[in-house]
């Protein structure tokens, strides 16, 4: 049980940094806060809201860079401990997509490319982590190599009516290690992925507004994972991992005059998983019920018009934890550690992003900047006592041809 319980502490988070912002990509939903069910446009589109494929005409390609600086900080509930820190200077997010529609079809195809970690290591000293319900200073060690690869169709009825399909490949695997007064005293491999579908509609009504509606169904996948670790015998295993059914709606007005305003809601479906379907890292034997959370986001903004300048934007989002504060068994015995070191989604998160969209000749650019700000409390009561603490500076350019 020890084992088991050291397993589900450290690789509760899958992997260093696997809070969803390897989700939140493409500069023309950045620049809008996220609210790309309206807002995506090109491959970006195949992430939100395939419908949007069929905006523009053409070979349309888009590239979106947005350097980060990232700073986690988890501050135990027990005292003596200190503080655990993940500081990471320079974040470099980079997506890349294309779309295709031609000027008499009613057909648009995309593709999309985001590289979230190519043999990338990450090392992290001095943090307190809970081992088998006792807290330990430890030295971590994350190698993360990861992609996301996409593809999608859309259809346009008329100019009021559009429908798109995507389906993402979403590949992971990594390594992660605990390191305790200089040896290592656990390794673990996993590998993990997805083919998630999503379906996408928009209507338009001119001069009034543009609403879509996003589905992605709930799939299913096999984990991988490899363990050793110190006095115990290696395990070898496969467990069943899901991704939920989201359901989401986007809004914007399309009114005469310089002011417009957005909105953008979705809601996760989580609460339904078991300690195996949710992450199979949380237990390796049989299922249990867990502390999950549906997941509400939603996002809010106003666009101004400048001539001779573009389009300025300004957005307030909030998403919120898929996680609770952990939970005990009928044995007393911790069952899900719930918010863990380097568990990002179990918190709540809130951005405030400023951006403007500037028109040239032959291509469309955005640019934009994010603070975003992410808390998490543990009661002293729960087994991932303690508050945890997310700070990112976003700094991002999309370039699209139009």
């Amino acid at each position: 049980m020890r084992l088991l319980l050291v397993i589900s502490c450290l690789l509760s988070a899958k992997s260093a940094f696997s809070f969803d912002i390897f989700d939140y990509q493409g500069a023309s939903a950045k620049v809008y806060g996220g609210a790309g069910i309206t807002e995506s446009r090109g491959g970006d589109a195949i992430l939100y809201n395939p419908a949007n494929l069929v905006i523009g005409k053409g070979i349309n390609y888009n590239l979106d860079i947005s350097p980060s600086s990232l700073k986690y900080k988890f501050t135990p509930a027990v005292g003596g401990y200190g503080t655990g820190n993940i500081n990471v200077p320079l974040a470099p997010f980079v997506s890349y997509g294309l779309s295709l529609n031609e000027e008499k079809s009613k057909f648009a195809f995309g593709f999309l490319f985001i590289p979230t970690g190519v043999g990338t290591t990450t090392k992290v000293s001095n943090f307190p982590i809970s081992l088998a319900g006792e807290l330990q200073v430890a030295d971590l060690e994350n190698t993360r190599t990861a992609y996301k690869l996409g593809l999608g169709m859309a259809y346009k009825f008329n100019n009021s009516y559009r429908f798109g399909i995507s389906f993402i490949y979403d590949y992971f695997k990594s390594t992660s290690k605990v390191i305790l007064a200089g040896e290592e005293f656990l390794s673990v491999n996993n590998a993990n992925r997805f083919v998630i579908p999503r379906l996408g509609f928009t209507y338009k009504r001119p001069k009034a507004f543009t609403i879509g509606v996003e589905l992605q169904p709930q799939v299913t996948s096999w984990y991988s994972l490899d363990a050793d670790v110190t006095g115990a015998n290696p395990i070898n295993t496969f467990r069943e991992s899901y991704k939920p059914t989201v359901y989401g709606i986007g809004i914007k007005s399309d009114f005469n005059g310089p002011h417009q305003v957005f909105g953008q809601y979705r809601y996760e479906n989580w609460v339904d998983g078991t300690f195996t379907q949710q992450d199979p890292t949380q237990a390796l034997q049989g299922d249990a019920p867990v502390e999950l959370l549906n997941a509400h986001s939603y996002i809010l903004g106003v666009t101004q018009y400048f001539k001779g300048l573009g389009t300025g934007i300004a957005s307030f989002s909030f998403f919120g934890p898929n996680k609770g504060q952990g939970v005990y068994d009928e044995e007393g015995e911790v069952a899900f550690y719930g918010r863990s070191a380097q568990d990002f989604e179990s918190l709540k998160r809130y951005h405030i992003t400023a951006g403007l969209n500037r028109n040239f000749k032959t291509s469309r650019n955005r640019y934009y900047v994010s603070y975003i700000r992410a808390t998490g409390l543990s009661e002293e009561t729960s087994p991932s006592a303690g508050f945890y603490e997310l700070t990112v500076y976003m700094l991002g350019f999309g370039w699209q041809t139009k």
